[in-house]
């Protein structure tokens, strides 16, 4: 029922993923192999075997706990069975014992060698330990939650153990970190990893349960003003087991991203994770899960439209609450977010500049992928209603009908996202020099060799595809109707690449071979800059890269110094000046930064 708020699971191994990336690039710039501490070698015997060794113990407590829980009276007694005991004392006297024995030794050669403290794989262990023990929490929490709002009816001993012997490890061990610090940015780096993965989970832990109450509340008033009927009466009203569970959900989401993001982040305005979990997870993430929800409404709408519904309009229309809510707690994500960004991007435009370059080319891969997917719906639709040329599928079946409905869906999505934002990104590139002159993983040289990529492997893998199934089926002398069906979502394909591929094809090659950016015409606004009187050769850069000129209006505080503004620093700048509303924009320089306003 709300597919569309999982869409942002799927974004947290991305971050994850260019998070760690990152971060081992810049560790091995900074860092060469050391024979410092107790080595490489011996440090990661110590801390796999102590972490495996207090995991077994751990859960092994808990088993044993869960046991004596079962056993009282006024239980089930369901979970009081003589394997779940034995279980639990074996992992128990083997892994505490295991655990203990290491982690003594690793205290010792911290006593020994003070720069193990800021060691990655000290890091590593705390911050996987605490990670694994609020994941084993929350899930308690919510179970126990559930019993006390009679969401769940029979008392279970699992999630009260759990949650105090998973809570004891994860308050010693945060204890334990908040006294010894993160003396190296290693430490630091791991430190913000945990926090943005955990804040990311509990957001999507409130967001799902956020819009699963307002689901419940729009589906009632929707129920109740087109009469249809209840059919399950002892599960009605608002107070029903589902919107108690949203409820819950709302209640340990807030609670964790509450405490990791509003408390343990609060001080991390800095981090790159901050600023790639704001960006890509948070924002992207709301952005998807709005034109999912956008896409549900569209298509099933223009399907009704064409005669695809077989209930009543009243029936067919009660996905209406469900979408609208997973559309509203995606708005809400989104916008907070980005007036996040906005603030910090404000702050400190020279740290976001290499975040937001990417933000053009993201959306517009997007808003390609579903334009994309929406000329190969609409021509492999098309060619199966031409195989079918003679037959009644135009008029007895439906079989065209929601491929149509999925095309039109798409290309209303997909097209204004991909023209809005491709024409930002090549806004930005306003001449060659800026093309050549980028190194390493830039947002356009990354984009464009990706896109053309993609698009060779499709057109390849589509025509091989239609050259086998016309050769197979011409050797078999079976030529006829089965044979174009079976190529039409490659024919699809074909199309799509024939209406992309040569254009982005030749932008490629217009800026390898002289830096050239196929002109996009930059919108000209009136911007007046506040700066002291010796900031000239800032604002010849600035009027260059804007293509036109601006008003300096020359402070007469004395305590205003000029700005020393990076190529980077300075493009961020020039788009902010052009995704400004209004035509008329004043930037103020002053210290270190330099703030956009808008005004009539």
């Amino acid at each position: 029922m709300f597919g569309t708020l999982g869409i942002l699971f799927s974004l947290i191994p991305v971050v994850v993923i260019v998070a760690i990336i990152y971060g081992i690039s810049h560790m091995r710039k900074r860092s060469a192999p050391s024979e410092e501490g107790i080595g490489t070698a011996k440090r990661l015997y110590l801390y796999l075997v102590a972490i495996a060794g207090l995991m077994a113990g751990t859960s092994g407590v808990v088993q044993i706990a869960r046991f004596v829980l079962a056993a009282l009276p006024g239980t089930d007694g369901v979970s009081s069975s003589s394997t779940g005991l034995a279980v639990g004392l074996a992992l128990t006297i083997v892994g505490l014992p295991l655990w203990f024995v290491h982690w003594r030794m690793i205290g010792n050669s911290v006593r020994e060698h003070e720069s193990e403290k800021g060691t990655l794989l000290r890091k590593l262990y705390v911050y996987v330990t605490l990670g694994v023990a609020i994941g084993l929490m929350a899930h308690a929490v919510v179970e126990i939650l559930q019993w006390i709002f009679r969401a769940e009816v029979d008392f279970r001993g699992y999630p009260w153990a759990a949650l105090v012997i998973w809570g004891g490890v994860w308050l010693y061990h945060w204890r334990f970190e908040q006294l010894e610090g993160q003396p190296s940015e290693d430490s630091r780096a791991v430190r913000s990893l945990y926090v943005y993965i955990v804040a990311g989970a509990a957001l999507v832990l409130l967001a799902t349960g956020l819009a699963r109450i307002v689901h419940l509340i729009l589906l009632s008033g929707y129920e109740s003003l087109a009469s249809i009927p209840v059919f399950a009466p002892g599960d009605g009203g608002l107070w029903r087991g589902a919107i108690r569970k949203g409820i819950i959900l709302t209640m340990v989401g807030g609670a964790g991203w509450y405490f990791h993001w509003l408390r343990f982040a609060a001080d991390d305005t800095k981090s790159m994770l901050r600023r790639l979990f704001v960006n890509l997870f948070a924002s992207y993430g709301a952005l998807i899960t709005v034109l999912v929800a956008l896409g549900i409404i569209i298509a099933r709408s223009l399907l009704w439209g064409f005669g695809g519904g077989n209930e009543s309009a009243a029936l067919y229309f009660r996905f209406f609450p469900a979408t609208i809510a997973s559309l509203a707690a995606g708005i809400a994500v989104g916008v907070y977010h980005h007036n996040v960004a906005t603030k910090e991007s404000g702050e400190a435009p020279q740290d976001w500049a290499g975040v937001r370059e990417w933000n053009p080319y993201l959306l517009t891969a997007t808003g390609l992928v579903a334009l994309v997917i929406g000329v190969v719906t609409a021509v492999s639709t098309v060619v199966g209603v031409l195989a079918h040329a003679g037959t009644d599928i135009l008029v007895g079946s439906t079989a065209w009908q929601g491929g149509v409905a999925l095309a039109i869906t798409l290309t209303l999505i997909g097209g204004p996202l991909w023209w809005k934002y491709w024409a930002k990104a090549q806004v930005r590139a306003v001449d060659g020099t800026q093309a050549k002159q980028e190194e390493g993983w830039s947002a356009r040289r990354t984009t464009l060799p990706a896109i053309l990529a993609v698009g060779l492997l499709a057109l390849l893998g589509a025509l091989s595809h239609v050259l086998f199934v016309f050769l197979r089926d011409l050797l078999d002398s079976g030529l006829g109707r089965s044979t174009v069906l079976d190529f039409q979502i490659s024919i699809g394909i074909l199309a799509a690449v024939a209406a992309f591929l040569p254009y982005y094809l030749s932008v490629y090659r217009a800026e390898q071979a002289d830096g050239a950016v196929l002109p996009i015409k930059r919108k000209k606004k009136n911007v007046s800059v506040l700066a002291p009187a010796d900031s000239g050769d800032v604002l010849k850069r600035l009027e260059e890269t804007l293509g036109y000129s601006v008003e300096h209006m020359r402070s007469t505080d004395e305590r205003m110094n000029a700005i020393p503004l990076s190529d980077a620093a300075l493009e961020a700048l020039v788009g902010q000046i052009g995704d400004a509303s209004g035509d008329k924009v004043l930037v103020v320089f002053d210290g270190q930064t330099a703030k956009i306003y808008p005004y009539r």
